[in-house]
């Protein structure tokens, strides 16, 4: 059963956050997330999976990590079963998760 319903503009929305819009400029992709989940007002992302990734020693993985630090009450940052992901807490909507996102990958 899902968490809430979602409109039109909801799955547009989710369709630009996860990508099925096209091959280009899709947000979670560009900030080396495999996996974004958005649920009970949690925002559950997963990142790449490769421990070698470049994408560990840069800058934008730079920012994520300052944001956790000045978000420790609404940020967790776990590594499971090889699985490297970052929970945050108090995401309410579609709209506010990308926000987010934007913030972190320097687009706001």
């Amino acid at each position: 059963m899902a968490d809430f319903d979602l409109t039109e503009h909801d799955r547009q929305l989710m369709e630009y956050l996860i990508g099925e819009l096209d091959g280009n400029g899709m947000l979670g992709k560009s900030l080396g997330v495999e996996k974004i989940t958005l649920r009970q007002r949690r925002m559950r992302l997963q990142f790449v999976s490769q421990e070698d990734s470049p994408f560990y020693t840069s800058s934008l993985f730079g920012r994520i990590i300052e944001f956790c630090t000045l978000n420790v009450m609404r940020c967790q940052l776990k590594e499971t079963g090889g699985v490297r992901s970052l929970t945050v807490q108090e995401v309410v909507s579609v709209e506010a998760a990308i926000e987010l996102l934007e913030t972190l990958k320097g687009d706001r």
